[in-house]
């Protein structure tokens, strides 16, 4: 069995003493014109796992940004997810070393060994804000998902992301890592965010508080994110493989077969594994990326999704009408928002934040139709008022 490195250390003592990039994000030689990257592998799984190395190939400063970024697996080792930005500054002819954060992708592979070349940059995705996740709307099968039925003894099934609507779809995450970048950064970020509100509220289990702090929160990040992508693989990363990880550690910290453990210990080993399943379950369902299979919501959701695109579509800024066509679509947003989810409620906020601009500009020239669109939605002033203010719905309706 294969030992994933520095996951675990402090829970050992306590045991037992290809495609074309989408809209939004870019390859990163794409991104970084002028710039020669060479980046090499820690030995990690989680925390440090890439080392980046940028050399300035222009005489003159470079002042950009890196990430975030994804970096697939070349077949024997893992992927990486690195989530944050790093701000970079590089003289003329000059380089930098950028020591980089991040996820691995699939649990089944090893992590990269210290020292050993990352694969070719030209296959890296860089993933611009705001992310544009996949919707109901989005033509999935044409970017390389595949439909497929849930089984009844699924214990969790992906949702799309910021919603309770199960996300039906598998997919080689590696071969469509262009159709898969953004889903993968903000799955990690939703992770790390709903795990911050955790500690906040201390909802933890006592095998989880001996960890030292950070170790603990990139470790629960890393399990619930292998659990994420192994569903989208359709490659179940399940509780019986958590405790193959948790039991190959602890025989290493040791220096002892599990074989020769004692019942008592035994128990115990499994006991505790238990509880952090429990932890990554709950944590994965309150970031809104799984759900239990019996408690994802219907199919009517989906078809108010369409019907707000459909009819959004239908709307002409340049016609006379498009005031109050765009402001009734408004509210009925707000009557149909907890069928929707916040996600999509907040795309669809700023594609009419878009259409009631440039309605602003070509058709509030005509006094009459401002007056009329004034008149409509009750307020003094229609041009002090932004589009987010007048369309942000109200929660818990």
């Amino acid at each position: 069995m294969k030992t994933f490195t520095c996951l675990f250390p402090t829970l050992l003592i306590y045991l037992l003493l290809a495609q074309t990039p989408l809209q939004g994000q870019s390859s990163f030689a794409q991104a970084h014109p002028g710039m020669e990257a060479r980046a090499s592998g820690t030995g990690r799984t989680t925390g440090h796992v890439i080392t980046l190395t940028l050399l300035n190939t222009t005489g003159e400063y470079i002042d950009t940004e890196i990430g975030p970024l994804v970096i697939p697996s070349d077949g024997n080792y893992q992927g990486y997810v690195i989530n944050d930005i790093y701000p970079v500054t590089i003289p003329a002819f000059g380089y930098v070393v950028v020591p980089m954060n991040g996820y691995c992708t699939d649990f089944s592979r090893l992590e990269l060994p210290n020292g050993s070349m990352v694969f070719d940059k030209d296959d890296w995705i860089e993933v611009d804000y705001p992310i544009d996740v996949p919707g109901p709307d989005w033509n999935l099968k044409s970017l390389g998902f595949e439909p497929y039925t849930v089984e009844e003894e699924t214990e969790m099934v992906v949702t799309y992301p910021g919603t309770n609507m199960a996300f039906t779809y598998r997919v080689d995450i590696d071969q469509y890592l262009s159709s898969t970048a953004t889903m993968l950064v903000d799955a990690v970020n939703r992770i790390e965010q709903t795990y911050d509100q955790w500690i906040e509220t201390e909802h933890t289990t006592t095998v989880l508080e001996v960890m030292e702090a950070q170790e603990m929160r990139s470790t629960v990040v890393q399990h619930v994110f292998w659990y994420y992508t192994s569903l989208l693989r359709g490659e179940p990363y399940d509780l019986h493989y958590l405790t193959e990880v948790i039991t190959d550690e602890t025989e290493v910290g040791v220096n002892t077969s599990s074989e020769h453990y004692a019942q008592t210990t035994l128990a115990q080993v499994q006991e505790e594994t238990e509880n952090v399943w429990t932890v990554l379950m709950l944590i994965g369902n309150d970031a809104k990326i799984l759900k239990k299979p019996d408690a994802v919501e219907d199919t009517w959701g989906i078809h108010y999704q369409r019907w707000v695109q459909t009819t959004l579509r239908k709307i002409d800024p340049n016609h006379r009408a498009a005031g109050i066509e765009l402001v009734q679509l408004a509210d009925t947003l707000r009557q149909i928002h907890d069928y929707l989810g916040d996600l999509f409620i907040e795309r669809i906020q700023k594609n009419i934040s878009v259409k009631l601009g440039d309605f602003y500009k070509f058709q509030l020239g005509a006094l009459k139709d401002f007056n009329q669109l004034e008149d409509w939605i009750g307020l003094e002033d229609l041009t002090h008022r932004s589009a987010f203010e007048l369309l942000d719905p109200p929660r818990g309706r």
